[in-house]
């Protein structure tokens, strides 16, 4: 569209460098490779020019929006390969298991935490809770308890998280 009105005004210039005549100069046969046409006037000449100008920006930019869509699908291809794809478990490194003490804060039971039960020294701002989920959210709280004295809390296997602050590292006690 926006070819086609600067086209336009520079017709109209084209036009105004005859005279203002309704019907355009008499030209030549077009030269499409040349910045230059022989026999026409100077208005006619610069139309052309910018005419090859935009035809080689539209080229250009064809290129360009040509390596974007490819560059955009390897992106896509290496997403999908790295969604698929689970890296093979490092022979020479221990396992992972799960720790039984651990300190403020949530644990993930099964990977910070094992289930079971757990004893700590307790405080005096003491607070823990046992959840069904990590959003933060206040039902995801499944159990919890401001302990006065020694903590004793039971995660169970179906909990998600265990959160505590405030009551000393725990033990599992079982």
């Amino acid at each position: 569209m926006k070819r086609v009105l600067v086209l336009i005004a520079l017709a109209g210039l084209a036009l105004a460098g005859c005279g203002g005549e309704a019907e355009p100069c008499p030209t030549s046969e077009p030269c499409p490779d040349s910045t230059e046409c022989p026999d026409t006037t100077q208005a006619e000449s610069d139309l052309h020019k910018l005419s090859l100008e935009l035809d080689q920006r539209e080229k250009d930019l064809d290129v360009r929006d040509a390596e974007l869509v490819a560059r955009q699908a390897e992106m896509d291809l290496s997403a999908a390969i790295a969604a698929t794809v689970t890296p093979e478990p490092d022979p020479e490194s221990e396992p992972t298991t799960a720790a039984a003490t651990f300190g403020t804060g949530i644990q993930l039971v099964g990977i910070d935490v094992e289930p079971g039960q757990y004893t700590a020294p307790g405080g005096e701002l003491c607070y823990w809770e046992r959840l069904s989920g990590t959003s933060g959210g206040l039902e995801d709280i499944l159990a919890n308890d401001l302990p006065s004295g020694k903590a004793v809390v039971t995660i169970l296997p179906s909990d998600v998280a265990f959160d505590s602050s405030g009551c000393g590292m725990w033990q599992k006690s079982n």
